[in-house]
């Protein structure tokens, strides 16, 4: 099959060569850009779009998904089921349950669940009370309750835990058995070596097939330089959780469950753990978002409660795993002038560096990379002295990864600050600390 898109007789995507066979795996890697993201909606029959829209700021965001798509040699599958890196956009309704009665009007919902590890509880779950590993385990699972020619993942591995990707890997394997493709569009591929039948490098516009040797080379990503500890900056002691206070849901056990750790100053840590360990909860809890039902939370030495919310976000910064719900501007511009009203210097130079955008480019339009860099220098000031990540690889590829750690190294190393890491993947972690706090079932435990 050869793919070619364009956008008022000017290519996007050019001489895309992919052949999609019954019972193969293909994996597209590479650079990650909008093009990319293109690709994977053309593959899973989503663009382009036809749309007459008289709203020009509208009409600018839809431009490229509405352009001339020319397929050659070949043409897609029939029924084609797409997956792309933010669970979030495949829910429509607030509930769990609602969303398996619409997907599946009769069905066994308990068993579908349990094919990516969910037990009966998720059924009565809202959406919004779930982690993004448990909401992107609850969408596959609605996925391959499908039957599909072509199954198409773009960006779903660097949400699941070792559990998730294995019982993932069960499902491709099933789904090559019964005759489907799979295309899997992926930065983070250490997992798939042994599901994949054939590589494909995108290089912005276009794909070249590679050897899988050549491929699947564990990177050695650069170590943050480790700083000998000092005095305590922030200090858990005892705390845990009843249940979520946003959700009236039931719960046999606590969210987290007399939680105690330190963390010094001027050094590296991470929390690791399972989807829906509490990992994030920790993280909200610092910006007195959510409190806990007991126990105390100590920074710099005084009580958490001492510090306004104002006072909390100058020390700390926080870039979730979802970045996109932390922007409430439209445009970049809007984000530049803001830094330098605030006369933010550390921000400014993101923006000169990282971020040498047009003023109006809209923010929708960014890569991953791009707002997570965005968010970075929106929340970073002269105070910081605490930086948190929560799955600070998701949606980047590899060169982006590379470029991200030297942002934050720099920021670092100025500001004499903290950096707190969280992930479930504990092979990305252990390349850059070994001070790890492993979370399960509520508690910090140390063998893992």
């Amino acid at each position: 099959m050869n793919i070619s898109y364009k956008i008022n007789n000017k290519h996007l995507l050019y001489n895309i060569n992919l052949p999609l066979q019954s019972g193969k795996t293909v994996l597209i890697t590479g650079i990650e850009n909008n093009n990319l993201n293109l690709l994977g909606g053309i593959i899973g029959k989503l663009f382009p779009i036809e749309a007459k829209i008289d709203i020009p700021e509208i009409s600018a965001l839809i431009a490229n998904f509405t352009g001339d798509l020319e397929i050659t040699d070949s043409v897609l599958p029939e029924k084609v089921t797409y997956l792309s890196a933010d669970p979030d956009r495949h829910f429509l309704f607030a509930n769990v349950k609602e969303e398996l009665l619409m997907a599946q009007p009769v069905a066994d919902h308990i068993k579908t669940l349990e094919t990516f590890g969910l037990d009966q509880s998720f059924y009565e779950r809202k959406i919004a009370s779930l982690s993004g590993g448990e909401k992107m385990k609850v969408a596959l699972a609605l996925a391959f309750a499908k039957s599909a020619d072509c199954y198409v993942l773009h960006g779903v591995i660097p949400w699941l835990d070792r559990a998730g990707r294995d019982l993932l890997m069960r499902h491709i394997k099933q789904s090559q058995n019964n005759n489907a493709c799979v295309v899997f569009i992926e930065h983070e591929i250490g997992h798939l070596a042994d599901v994949v039948d054939e590589v494909f490098w995108f290089d912005g516009q276009t794909l070249t097939q590679k050897p899988k040797e050549s491929v699947f080379i564990v990177a050695e990503t650069p170590i943050l330089p480790q700083v000998v500890p000092s005095e305590k900056l922030l200090e858990f002691t005892g705390v845990s959780l009843a249940k979520h206070p946003f959700f009236d849901e039931p719960r046999t056990e606590p969210i987290l469950n007399n939680i105690t750790f330190a963390l010094n100053k001027n050094a590296i840590y991470a929390l690791a753990g399972d989807n829906g360990a509490g990992k994030s909860t920790i993280a909200q809890m610092l910006f007195r978002v959510i409190k806990p039902t007991a126990g105390v939370i100590n920074f710099f030495d005084q009580p958490l409660l001492n510090y306004s919310r104002t006072q909390l976000n100058e020390y700390i910064c926080y870039i979730g795993q979802f970045p996109a719900q932390q922007i409430t501007l439209s445009t970049i511009g809007q984000y530049q002038t803001k830094a330098q009203k605030e006369k933010n210097i550390l921000a400014q130079k993101i923006f000169e560096q990282y971020l040498n955008l047009s003023p109006e480019t809209p923010i929708a339009t960014l890569t991953f990379l791009q707002m997570k860099l965005l968010v970075l220098a929106n929340c970073i000031n002269s105070k910081t002295k605490l930086m948190i990540l929560d799955e600070p690889t998701w949606g980047i590829d590899k060169a982006g990864q590379q470029l991200f750690w030297e942002v934050l190294q720099e920021l670092r190393q100025q500001l004499d600050a903290t950096l707190f890491l969280i992930s479930h993947d504990i092979n990305l972690i252990n390349r850059f600390t070994k001070q790890i706090l492993y979370l399960a079932y509520g508690k910090i435990v140390t063998n893992f």
